[in-house]
C-alpha cells in the first residue's frame, strides 16, 4: 500500500532537482533533490503515518509549475487537474500554476489548456457515470466538505495560537479546536476569517509575480501559499504541510543560511506537530516556530527592497530572493 507512493516520493526527488536546476547548477540542484529524499519530515509523514495522498499531489503539481513555466500549457493544465482531483489540497496552487501559465505560454495555448483542464475533469467522471456511482462521488465531496469542521484538526497552526477556546458558548476540543463556524466578529465565522486571510495571502504574493518569472520565483511563492494554507486555513491536519517541502528543498539546497534555517525550523515543526501525546503547550510554541518560518519567508520575498541578501561574490537588494537566501 505505501510502495506506491513512495516511488512518488523518489519521483518528487527528481523533479525538486529539474526545479532547481531552472536557477542553479546541476551540483547545487542535485544537493536540492537529496534534500527532498532524506527530509525526515517526508519520511514521517509518508512512509511512518501513511499519509500515501500526499506525494501524488506533490508529484503532479511539480510537472504542472515545471510544463508551465517550460510553455507546455496543456499538459501543465492536465496535471494540475489531476492534482486537484487527486486531493484538493491542491487549490492552494492552482492560481500560482495559472499565473505562470499566462506569464511563459503562448496566447494561442490557452484554449486548449482550459480544454484539456475541462476534459480530464470529465474524463475521471465518466467511469462514474457509466456505472451509476455518480452520485455516490457527490455525498462522498459533501462529506470530505463537511469532515472535522473545526479551526484545527492536530494543527499546530494559527488556531493554535489565538485564544478561540475561550467563548463560552461552544464546546472546546482537547487541542483547543472549536467548531470553525463560530463566530469571530457579527457576520464573519472562523472559517471566513480564514478564507480572507488564504485570500489576501494569495493576492500579495501573486502580485509579486506582475512582471518577470524564474523557476526560483515559482519555488518561492509555492512554498509561501503551501505553508500560508496550512498555517491560516481551518480545518488543517498536520500533513497539510506537506506540500511546501518540495519547494522548500528546492531552496535549501541552492540558497544561503536563511532559507536553510526556514527549512530546518518546518521540518522540526512537522516533526513536533505529528506527536499528539505532546502537552497543549508544546504544541502552541510549535506553531510559532511555523509562524517564525512563513513570516521570515514572506519578509524575504515581499519585503522592503532595502533588504541585502549576499550571494557568493554577489550582492543582491531586491526583495525577492532570486539570487540566494
Amino acid at each position: 500500500m505505501r510502495l506506491a507512493p513512495i516511488l512518488a516520493d523518489s519521483l518528487v526527488a527528481v523533479l525538486v532537482y529539474a526545479l532547481a536546476r531552472t536557477w542553479t547548477d546541476s551540483r547545487q540542484a542535485r544537493w536540492a533533490g537529496l534534500l527532498y529524499a532524506l527530509c525526515p519530515a517526508v519520511l514521517v509523514t509518508v512512509a511512518q503515518q501513511g499519509m500515501i495522498g500526499d506525494p501524488y499531489i506533490a508529484l503532479l503539481v511539480l510537472l504542472g509549475l515545471l510544463t508551465a513555466l517550460r510553455g507546455r500549457l496543456v499538459l501543465s493544465a492536465f496535471c494540475l487537474t489531476l492534482a486537484v482531483l487527486t486531493k484538493p489540497q491542491a487549490l492552494a496552487l492552482v492560481p500560482l500554476g495559472i499565473v505562470v501559465q499566462l506569464k511563459c505560454g503562448s496566447p494561442r495555448q490557452r484554449l486548449p489548456a482550459l480544454a484539456t483542464a475541462v476534459l480530464t475533469a470529465v474524463a475521471v467522471l465518466i467511469p462514474f457515470v457509466v456505472n451509476g456511482t455518480l452520485s455516490d462521488i457527490w455525498a462522498a465531496v459533501g462529506a470530505m466538505a463537511s469532515l472535522h469542521p473545526y479551526t484545527q484538526n492536530s494543527a499546530d497552526n494559527i488556531w493554535t495560537l489565538l485564544p478561540v477556546w475561550r467563548r463560552s458558548d461552544v464546546v472546546v476540543g482537547p487541542f483547543g479546536e472549536v467548531p470553525d463556524d463560530t463566530l469571530l466578529l457579527p457576520g464573519l465565522s472562523f472559517r471566513d476569517a480564514g478564507l480572507l486571510a488564504l485570500a489576501g495571502l494569495q493576492f500579495i504574493v501573486l502580485v509579486r509575480l506582475r512582471r518577470t518569472i524564474t523557476g526560483r520565483d515559482v519555488a518561492v511563492t509555492a512554498a509561501l501559499l503551501a505553508l500560508g494554507s496550512f498555517f491560516l486555513g481551518t480545518r488543517m491536519h498536520v500533513n497539510y504541510v506537506f506540500l511546501s517541502f518540495p519547494f522548500l528543498c528546492a531552496l535549501a539546497g541552492t540558497g544561503g543560511l536563511r532559507l536553510r534555517l526556514i527549512f530546518v525550523a518546518v521540518t522540526l515543526a512537522c516533526l513536533i506537530d505529528w506527536q499528539d501525546d505532546l502537552p497543549w503547550l508544546v504544541h502552541r510554541a510549535n506553531a510559532l516556530m511555523y509562524l517564525a518560518s512563513l513570516g521570515v519567508l514572506a519578509y524575504g520575498w515581499i519585503g522592503p527592497s532595502t533588504l541585502r541578501l549576499p550571494v557568493g561574490r554577489r550582492a543582491y537588494s531586491a526583495t525577492s530572493w532570486r539570487g540566494g537566501g
